[in-house]
């Protein structure tokens, strides 16, 4: 009855243990700036990914440009991004504020297309007006 108790103690503790260790989470604080200009960036990605490249974690910063990230694991890479902008991988430590300076990315956009279409309302519609009824324009940005 004694080796019992014992195991069942020994059981207990050993899950207490696991568990314990299973909340252990890596907090980091930062801010994202401009690096040309040193301007806060609003609405930058952090993101967490493990090591098959899959999306764990993830926050945007504010608008101060600050974020902060409860890891899963430290050992994950951290990448930053937003529109516009170099992404970047930073380097996790927890006993700093990081600090993330993107630069600027160059994107040439060669043209842009809009399109606009009209849905109908009632039941059968002309092949005439169903054909007035889209329209598609290209416009070369050169020309603009």
């Amino acid at each position: 009855m004694k080796n019992i108790r014992t195991a069942i103690i020994f059981i207990v503790a050993l899950f207490a243990f696991f568990a314990a260790t299973a909340q252990e989470k890596t907090i980091i604080r930062g801010r994202v700036i401009d690096k040309s200009d040193n301007t806060t960036i609003i609405g930058a990605n952090i993101v967490e990914y493990d090591s098959e490249e899959r999306v764990v974690n993830g926050t945007i910063t504010n608008v101060n440009g600050d974020f902060v990230l409860e890891m899963n694991d430290p050992g994950n890479v951290v990448r930053v991004s937003v529109i516009g902008y170099k992404s970047q991988e930073i380097e996790v430590d927890p006993t700093k504020n990081i600090m993330v300076e993107l630069e600027a990315s160059d994107v040439a956009l060669g043209e842009v297309t809009v399109t606009a279409e009209s849905k109908s309302t009632g039941g059968l519609t002309i092949i005439e007006d169903r054909d007035k009824a889209s329209s598609s324009v290209k416009v070369d940005l050169m020309d603009m």
